[in-house]
């Protein structure tokens, strides 16, 4: 039957099939039938999708199949309840020796992920997406404990669904983040974790959410404790690329103070605000798209 299928069907036909069989059942079929079928599957061992899968066959797979083929392995998606079964902390260097990028799916807030935050800093790319059940939820000072930290290994960066406090007391200068996706509590952690990433090359932050009245009481309280003219990043020559999203929670002139002096390199911006400030084409042109001379 195999010889049929190498001599009948041609490579793209494969490809079309692949498209409807997932990549763990795609490994466990083609896997070591002979050296055509290793080179069609070569994608699906360099990154394997454990996500949504059954926790019986998960551990049959971990005990039959990933040991054949972990040294291929460079990307995992696994659930972070899966973690254990995936990244036997022991084991962990001698089962994935060259793994560069984990994205962890249906995270709980206090979940498994926590455990390994000290090993996954040393890669080149993580994601975190939270369950539906974390969503607008804080998560732990664990994150920036561990993550925003000098010896911090990371190039990319992704937290979906939940907000991450950044402590001033905890947070370090790391030179290895270049892209960031986060949701912060106030405006002046941008400003913080800006400090503290001078080789950031894309960011993409939403603030979040409160009622305009909270929100003034808040901004009284940070006029008194956070001095946005003092506390300015230094300028931001990598930065190409900002996103912003804030729903009454951002001033505009502190904004405008952050990206016309920091940012004068960015190619791309995105500003998606709801703010209680007027600010009309001549202001925008004149004090911020005026200096900003490289977008695109």
């Amino acid at each position: 039957e195999i010889s049929t299928l190498e001599t009948g069907l041609p490579n793209e036909l494969f490809d079309f099939i692949f498209l409807y069989l997932k990549s763990i059942d795609i490994i466990y079929s083609f896997f070591n039938l002979n050296r055509r079928f290793n080179d069609l599957i070569y994608p699906f061992l360099c990154a394997i999708d454990l996500s949504n899968v059954d926790e019986c066959y998960l551990n049959k797979y971990c005990r039959t199949i990933l040991p054949q083929i972990h040294h291929y392995i460079k990307a995992v998606k696994v659930d972070d309840k899966n973690l254990d079964s995936v990244f036997p902390l022991r084991l962990y260097s001698k089962i994935y020796p060259n793994v560069e990028s984990v994205f962890i799916t249906k995270v709980e807030k206090d979940g498994k992920y926590l455990s390994y935050l000290k090993l996954f800093k040393q890669l080149i790319n993580l994601k975190i997406y939270f369950g539906d059940g974390e969503y607008n939820e804080t998560v732990s000072n664990e994150l920036c404990l561990n993550l925003f930290q000098s010896d911090c290994r990371l190039q990319t960066l992704f937290f979906d669904n939940v907000y991450v406090p950044i402590n001033t007391h905890i947070i370090q200068r790391c030179f290895s983040i270049k892209k960031l996706t986060i949701k912060l509590h106030c405006f002046n952690d941008v400003y913080v974790l800006l400090n503290n990433l001078p080789s950031i090359e894309y960011v993409n932050i939403e603030i979040l959410y409160v009622t305009l009245r909270r929100q003034q009481l808040q901004q009284q309280q940070n006029d008194v404790h956070f001095d946005y003219d003092k506390n300015i990043p230094s300028e931001l020559l990598k930065l190409k690329h900002f996103v912003f999203y804030a729903s009454f929670t951002a001033n505009y002139d502190y904004l405008e103070l952050l990206l016309s002096h920091c940012c004068s390199n960015l190619e791309y911006l995105s500003l998606n605000l709801y703010i209680d400030q007027f600010i009309d084409g001549e202001r925008l042109e004149k004090k911020l798209l005026s200096k900003l001379t490289k977008l695109k």
